[in-house]
């Protein structure tokens, strides 16, 4: 097994373990009061916030670093690496910072949510999904495709992986309106995040393989 597909498996383990972590201290009733908070995948700056935040923060590096490599060769086409690995580090930000709340907040009448259909959360879904559609299609026709038909199996992981993501952090979190206050809410919360979760591993997993067919190399290999 290549280095990139032990790294893959390490982190979907690690993704099992932090979604089982919320779903055992919820079920047993969170006997441990600090803990709560800390493993609470519906909550913010925590560590399945942090996790997310490292996977994403590890894909835009990687791209990063495939830039540098291809910026001599591939002359102005590298900076769509570079582009790339910006999304992917804004991405990493919003996961702490919380950008996402704050500009959904924007999109509403007097910035409340308050008497729409978002008073559960989810403003921000109308400035991530257009973002989420029109960004990589801009940059799969400004020349990335090129970069990505070299590694097909990258292509796929990656759009695989973005479609996971916004399904869940968009489509399913439609279902907070009716799922906050009931009995069913964890269950949603687990689908979501374990979506958002794959996603980004996915992505991850697409960005080793491109990079890797780009003639980045570690000593690992």
């Amino acid at each position: 097994m290549s280095w990139p597909r032990r790294l893959v498996a390490a982190v979907l383990v690690l993704d099992l373990l932090v979604l089982l972590a919320y779903a055992a201290d919820t079920a047993l009733g969170h006997p441990v009061g600090v803990l709560e908070s800390f493993f609470d995948l519906d909550g913010e700056q925590n560590l399945p916030t942090w996790w997310s935040s490292a996977k994403l923060l590890a894909a835009g590096l990687v791209l990063g670093a495939a830039f540098l490599l291809r910026r001599g060769t591939d002359g102005a086409r590298a900076w769509l690496l570079a582009a790339a690995a910006l999304v992917a580090v804004g991405l990493s930000l919003d996961e702490t910072a919380l950008l996402h709340e704050r500009l959904g907040l924007v999109v509403l009448p007097h910035g409340r949510r308050e008497g729409t259909i978002f008073a559960q959360g989810g403003p921000w879904m109308m400035v991530l999904v257009p973002a989420a559609v029109i960004g990589p299609a801009m940059l799969w026709r400004l020349g990335l495709r090129d970069y990505l038909r070299a590694a097909p199996g990258a292509a796929l992981r990656i759009g695989l992986g973005l479609g996971l993501f916004v399904a869940g952090a968009a489509g399913v979190e439609l279902l907070r309106g009716i799922s906050v206050g009931a009995g069913s809410h964890q269950h949603q919360v687990l689908l979501e995040e374990g979506l958002e979760f794959l996603g980004v591993t996915l992505l991850l997993w697409g960005v080793l393989d491109l990079a890797r067919s780009l003639g980045l190399r570690v000593t690992a290999d």
